[in-house]
């Protein structure tokens, strides 16, 4: 018998207790204990099904930890041997003077930079007005309902500087405290 079967019988025993004026006979009484029994094994096996869960929940979420660390590990050493590899290929490659980037072939592979222009930025430097803040899990019914929000201490603001917008403004010459274009080399692998 599932809870919804079980409630139902409840509330008809309830109903019937009612046509008989509240009288409680021997009959009814024994339904009563046996919907109260069944409804003890049901909560019971659903609290159980319940903490399996949670159980699985938790586990689930230490392995995406654990991978998540793991994947980081790599990222870092792919970042770590590319670095490595793009200095070694200034220094060893042959530069091409028109295009101003650096080649090299090594058996089946082809190595090559491209150089891009960037935008470096010293946060603690950059004006309000290139920053735009958002405000994480923000759902509000009325203006009354934002102002409260704006109070509380546990909001998590979250600030993002445009560099689109910073790279633009630089190239078409202004001047911008914390902000540069600075021109990189990236590594090409075919």
């Amino acid at each position: 018998m599932n809870l919804y079967n079980i409630k139902n019988e409840y509330l008809e025993l309830l109903s019937f207790l009612e046509e008989n004026e509240g009288e409680l006979t021997p009959e009814l009484e024994e339904l009563m204990k046996f919907n109260e029994n069944a409804f003890k094994e049901k909560a019971l096996n659903y609290i159980k099904v319940i903490n399996n869960l949670k159980a699985d929940a938790k586990y689930a979420k230490e392995e995406i930890d654990r991978i998540q660390s793991y994947l980081n590990k790599k990222h870092n050493s792919i970042n770590l041997l590319e670095t490595s590899l793009l200095d070694a290929l200034k220094l060893y490659g042959e530069k091409d003077p028109i295009k101003d980037i650096y080649r090299f072939e090594a058996e089946t592979y082809k190595m090559y930079t491209r150089k891009t222009e960037v935008v470096e930025l010293e946060e603690g430097l950059i004006e309000d007005k290139w920053k735009e803040y958002t405000i994480e899990k923000l759902t509000v019914e009325d203006k009354e309902s934002i102002v409260e929000l704006l109070n509380k201490e546990d909001l998590k603001m979250k600030v993002n500087i445009p560099k689109t917008a910073i790279k633009k403004a630089l190239e078409d010459g202004e001047e911008i405290e914390g902000a540069k274009i600075v021109e990189k080399y990236s590594l090409n692998i075919k």
